[in-house]
């Protein structure tokens, strides 16, 4: 089929609104992140648990003080996988699998702005690395067989 000027304009259009939306969710993530963060940061007591707890008191409060700064980790993590999409989208390389080149779907890229792979190729991924990851504990959780547990 040929292409006519007519049609790849319109194409180009379609393109550069795709983009425009694109970046215009992306810079929404990365401002609602922002704000995320600073409310937990400002929220997460500097001092450790304050004096009059007993022993309980203190271990939970450490336990609720070591989720908070996993949280912030975790909305880090996403502010800078968000902030390299934005750059992927600077260079022209966003919105598009890194394994096929194809175009990611923009229902995938709402759900996950920092995909760099298609929802086919993601599938594809994990499961060629579902052998290595399977027995692997996650991070800084050891595994513990059963025979532990009962000693």
């Amino acid at each position: 089929m040929m292409i006519t000027p007519r049609t790849s304009a319109t194409a180009s259009r379609a393109g550069q609104a795709r983009q425009r939306d694109l970046q215009a969710m992306l810079h929404d993530r990365q401002r609602e992140m922002q704000n995320v963060l600073q409310r937990r940061v400002r929220h997460v007591p500097s001092d450790g648990p304050g004096d009059g707890l007993d022993e309980t008191e203190h271990a939970e409060a450490d336990i609720q003080e070591h989720i908070e700064v996993a949280l912030i980790q975790m909305k880090g993590d996403v502010l800078q996988r968000v902030r390299e999409a934005l750059d992927r989208l600077d260079a022209g390389e966003y919105g598009y699998c890194a394994e096929c080149e194809e175009e990611i779907s923009e229902k995938r890229l709402q759900a996950l702005p920092f995909a760099v792979r298609c929802t086919a190729c993601e599938e594809s991924h994990e499961r060629s690395a579902t052998p290595d990851r399977r027995f692997r504990a996650p991070e800084g959780f050891p595994l513990i067989s059963a025979d532990q547990i009962g000693s």
